[in-house]
């Protein structure tokens, strides 16, 4: 089993606060580091992307971050490096595994990292992981658990894997073992609801388009899961026991919002008013302070559309943009914090260079519009190498909590895609 290696931060990769001029005007760059790199004693040899953070509600200094993870492989016989895309599916004759998750965890803040061993159970192969915390600040994780302990060195294909949950009482040092939730695997979303500590689940994917992406509830901090339920698009927010997601319907296409009461046995849909048609994405995200309050996002263009309601759905506020000119969007997240404010994220990339740098924005609450963006990144990034990286990042994340707003994206300014962590306060945006 692959996995990372428990290991404390000696000299992690930070970057210290400094003045600089963007488009936007002086601002100062926020803290950030190369979790990976400091986490994990054998970085330079892995890839890694798609982060998620979750914060401990009784210990904000007390978060967890996981991300997939890539082996750099070589024949042992040509000395050839494989691509990422021909690495997924590595034969045993290379004994070799590819595919992993890799976690740490912080007690500072974010200032260090300590790896912690992520739960493979008897399989060796793991991805698409995600986190949460609940209200006693515990964490879960959910992710794909895929391979057979009879070839450890081939993974896992749909519909025979399914994704497993975990869960850690002490911060994120140690986790349970895996319990399958009963969804197959590829790009499992997966929330809490702040009202009931209840967790929410949905997986499905491209090798199995015939059958719709599902849904599982546990009612027990992931010890057990209720039979999977259709589901009707991809990502989903709940509060209050109310489930909602959104969707683009229709040619050209149309954003819908789709919310169930009756804990995902059927959903009711209805377009957004105000909404630009002809856009792509679904994101979805709930305002723990106030029962009804939802947000939805997808992207027009160069732009980041967003929209709110009171009213779960009934009525709906006029659209905002976030964007930089010039620049393009991709691979962004949005969240509600524990106050209400609603944090969004992107990267931004030139398209005269291919680079990119991550930016943020902030809609405070009572503000009726969002801050001016804030460049995250101290440094460009060169663009995604598919082929060398396979399909190793399609997500980036932002978490905010009472006093500050956390990001995880995947990064190639050393040279290999790898996963950094910013913070930004709050009174910075």
């Amino acid at each position: 089993m692959r996995a990372i290696r428990s290991a404390a931060i000696a000299g992690a990769v930070a970057v210290a606060a400094l003045t600089m001029s963007t488009a936007e005007g002086a601002a100062k760059t926020p803290f950030q580091l190369n979790v990976q790199a400091g986490s994990n004693p054998d970085a330079e040899n892995w890839r890694g992307g798609e982060p998620e953070i979750a914060v401990n509600p009784r210990n904000p200094k007390n978060m967890v971050m996981v991300w997939a993870a890539m082996k750099q492989l070589t024949d042992p016989k040509t000395g050839v490096t494989y691509p990422g895309t021909l690495a997924q599916f590595a034969s045993p004759a290379t004994g070799m595994q590819t595919i992993q998750c890799q976690m740490a965890y912080t007690f500072d803040g974010g200032a260090t990292w300590t790896g912690a061993i992520f739960p493979l159970r008897e399989k060796p192969s793991c991805g698409d992981p995600m986190v949460v915390a609940d209200s006693t600040g515990a964490f879960e994780i959910t992710f794909d658990l895929m391979g057979s302990v009879y070839t450890p060195s081939t993974e896992g294909t749909q519909p025979t894997d399914e994704v497993a949950a975990s869960r850690s009482t002490d911060g994120g040092r140690h986790w349970s073992k895996p319990v399958d939730v009963g969804t197959i695997v590829d790009r499992p979303f997966f929330r809490i609801d702040p009202s009931s500590d209840w967790l929410y689940e949905v997986s499905g994917g491209a090798i199995t388009l015939s059958t719709p992406r599902q849904l599982v509830i546990s009612r027990d901090h992931g010890k057990t899961w209720t039979p999977k339920q259709s589901f009707p698009s991809d990502h989903l927010a709940v509060n209050r026991g109310v489930i909602a997601t959104t969707l683009q319907t229709g040619n050209p296409a149309a954003f819908t919002f789709a919310v169930s009461r009756d804990n995902g046995a059927s959903y009711q849909e209805s377009t957004i008013p105000g909404a630009s048609s002809g856009g792509s994405g679904d994101w979805v995200s709930a305002d723990p302070t106030r029962a009804g309050r939802f947000a939805a996002m997808q992207q027009v263009g160069d732009t980041l559309e967003i929209l709110t309601t009171n009213d779960t759905g009934k009525t709906w506020s006029k659209p905002l943009h976030v964007g930089v000119p010039g620049r393009s969007v991709g691979l962004p997240w949005f969240d509600f914090g524990p106050r209400g404010d609603l944090g969004v994220m992107w990267k931004s990339t030139d398209p005269a260079t291919s680079e990119f740098l991550v930016y943020a924005a902030l809609l405070k609450v009572g503000d009726s519009n969002f801050s001016k963006p804030l460049r995250v990144s101290a440094a460009p990034s060169p663009g995604a190498d598919f082929v060398n990286e396979g399909a190793g990042d399609d997500l980036s994340w932002i978490t905010v909590d009472q006093g500050n707003a956390y990001i995880g994206w995947g990064d190639r300014r050393t040279g290999m895609l790898q996963t950094w962590f910013a913070r930004v306060h709050l009174s910075d945006f």
